[in-house]
């Protein structure tokens, strides 16, 4: 089911692949125009790696929050409103162009 907890820190199956469960977004820059995340996950110790959208766009609500409390920071994605869309909807996302745009 869209938006099932796993136990902490193990990721869950998605579409076949593993995934863990953001807790929440640290923080966003942009590079070669590509918006880049960094991320808290569940039960993890902070992560030094950087994220774009499309490996983000199972966690919709996490990146609101984030634009919503740093709204000078760059982005949001651009299909951010069309993953949260599929959130309510209890739908997976389909790839889209500008997945990883601000």
């Amino acid at each position: 089911m869209l938006g099932q907890r796993s136990e902490e820190g193990l990721p869950i199956i998605v579409e076949g692949s593993q995934e863990w469960e953001v807790e929440k977004i640290l923080g966003v820059r942009v590079v070669r125009k590509q918006l880049r995340y960094r991320v808290q996950w569940v039960g993890h110790d902070v992560d030094v790696d950087e994220y774009l959208p499309k490996d983000l766009n199972h966690a919709p609500i996490a990146l609101r929050a984030f634009h919503d409390e740093y709204p000078t920071k760059p982005g949001p994605p651009k299909n951010l409103d069309y993953w949260l869309e599929c959130a309510l909807n209890d739908t997976w996302p389909e790839k889209r162009r500008n997945d990883n745009g601000a």
